[in-house]
């Protein structure tokens, strides 16, 4: 069963807004009435004992409708009496533990089924104990630096490959210290970004560095991005290996190098440029930097006290039309001067969206872009007459995906004045200003099987739908996690060639490297998705699980 970061905030929030209201020994009311039961125990994943006073909750699986909770007792013991036929999600929370559904990977978990000759009463819902990290940020003489902008990165394979990525962030203390509480286990990295107290930019615009008398102009410093481990590159950072349960303690100290500065300039013909936007690449993503842009005697924009790195830079020129521009400037090599000339204009779209047969999508859709390169703004909702711009594109080859009415939309063909292209996305050119529009139809509700071992069916095993002509394109992949009685749905499957995976234990796998996942399709079930599917595709046989 997969289930949205979203829903399971609301789910977990829903929870605590119940016992609150109905007191903690509340055994609440199901909203529906049956004969069956969900019972069992909540324990510690990480020695197995038995958790009191833990909050537990059934929610209809479809859905989310929160049916019924409880707290525990002394011996970490739940039942849910007179339980419906069907499925729900059982969810488990306690003070010191990360809230978990029953079984849960990522988003994903195993959905309790009542009514089909399952044990649901001797169920243990395990929780793992919160795990943090510590630590101090100190100067070149050891004292402590406050107000340091600290930020946690985390290892995570939820798109099928290793990716570390922004997790947290926080500010260290009046004594230097900061906290990362709450973490699940895993492998995390930290960085630091501050200021010197004692630094004094050069001025603006003065090759010079020009200073007021009696500042020394080597006070003209900043301190670079550091990660833990006390290393500015990247690729020396030491990884956080952090256990559930357990307390780490990261230190990071800071020396300062000499400043740089970064100049915008203009355009032949046009006024001066402004920087608004400054961001640099990290792992990988991208940390945007703050800054103070200040214009010197010749109108142009400049920021100082950079740290020496590669930045990614938006600028606008001061002109009628609001041009925007992105480029690249690399100080790492010391200070320098973006050349606007060799800038890329960025461009736009206005999208028109209709359904195939003219007819307009459901309220509150929408629609995202996904170009070679993460983008800020790429996700926006449709307005209700159909229509939607993106704005400060760069130039790349954007698909497009549609979310709406509880389904994903298929982009079939897109108008481009008077071109029809039969494909799904569309190549922007530097500053162009597009105006397309995209044709629609829904894909089928899901793909819907069961998960066997030895001819039973199996629980917890990781579904993956592939498709068999690109595997290169993580947005076509679908996965989730077989329930009780095996069974299992993939939503939104657009019409294509696919085919069906079951792996036990496979959640640590880099199932979207090709190489990894081929030996798996070898032995998986070949599926086709006609364009006219609507309703749930039922898989014609079950799917053996294959061993990790």
């Amino acid at each position: 069963m997969s289930l949205s970061h979203n829903r399971r905030t609301r789910l977990i929030a829903a929870l605590s807004l119940l016992l609150w209201v109905h007191g903690a020994n509340s055994q609440g009311t199901p909203s529906t009435v049956g004969t069956h039961r969900i019972a069992g125990h909540v324990l510690s994943a990480a020695d197995g004992h038995p958790l009191p006073r833990a909050s537990v909750s059934i929610a209809v699986s479809q859905g989310g409708t929160l049916v019924s909770s409880l707290t525990t007792g002394d011996d970490g013991a739940f039942s849910f009496e007179g339980v419906a036929s069907g499925k729900y999600s059982l969810f488990g929370m306690r003070r010191g533990f990360i809230p978990s559904a029953y079984r849960g990977h990522e988003l994903y978990s195993t959905a309790i089924v009542t009514g089909a000759g399952i044990d649901t009463e001797n169920l243990d819902l395990q929780l793992e104990p919160e795990a943090s990290i510590i630590g101090r940020v100190l100067d070149e003489s050891g004292d402590p630096i406050p107000s340091a902008q600290v930020s946690l990165y985390a290892e995570k394979q939820d798109t099928g490959k290793k990716l570390i990525n922004t997790y947290s962030s926080t500010q260290t203390n009046a004594l230097g210290d900061y906290v990362f509480a709450q973490l699940p286990a895993g492998n995390y990295f930290v960085s630091v970004r501050a200021e010197p107290w004692y630094a004094v930019p050069s001025s603006p615009g003065d090759p010079q560095a020009l200073f007021p008398d009696g500042i020394d102009a080597t006070l003209d410093v900043a301190y670079p991005l550091t990660f833990y481990g006390d290393t500015i590159k990247q690729e020396a950072a030491l990884p956080i290996p952090l256990k559930a349960g357990k307390r780490t303690r990261a230190d990071v100290h800071l020396s300062p190098v000499r400043a740089v500065r970064f100049k915008t300039g203009s355009r032949p013909g046009e006024p001066a440029s402004f920087v608004f936007s400054l961001k640099t690449p990290v792992f990988d993503g991208f940390e945007d930097i703050s800054v103070s842009p200040q214009t010197n005697s010749a109108g142009e924009n400049e920021v100082v006290g950079l740290s020496p790195r590669k930045y990614e830079f938006e600028t606008a020129a001061q002109a009628p039309d609001g041009t925007s521009y992105s480029g690249v400037v690399d100080l790492t090599q010391g200070s320098a001067e973006a050349d606007p000339r060799r800038a890329i204009a960025e461009g736009s779209m206005t999208l028109s969206l209709v359904q195939e047969d003219g007819s307009k999508l459901p309220l509150q859709s929408s629609i995202m872009l996904r170009g070679s390169r993460p983008l800020s703004n790429n996700r926006q909702e449709i307005a209700a007459d159909g229509t939607v711009t993106f704005s400060n594109l760069p130039p790349d080859d954007y698909h497009f995906f549609v979310y709406g009415g509880n389904t994903v939309w298929q982009t079939l063909r897109i108008e481009d004045g008077d071109k029809q292209l039969a494909q799904d996305h569309r190549a922007l050119e530097a500053g162009e200003a597009a105006n397309l529009k995209l044709f629609v139809a829904g894909t089928a509700k899901a793909v819907e099987g069961t998960a066997v071992r030895e001819g039973k069916p199996m629980a917890g095993a990781m579904i993956v739908l592939a498709p068999v002509d690109e595997l290169d394109n993580p947005d076509l992949f679908r996965r989730d996690q077989s329930d009780l009685d095996g069974t299992f749905a993939l939503m939104g499957v657009p019409a294509g060639r696919y085919i069906v995976v079951a792996i036990d234990d496979g959640w640590k796998l880099e199932w979207g490297k090709p190489e990894i996942l081929t030996r798996f399709l070898l032995k998986g079930m070949p599926v086709a998705v006609p364009a006219t599917q609507r309703e749930p595709f039922h898989l014609p046989s079950p799917v053996t699980v294959q061993e990790r």
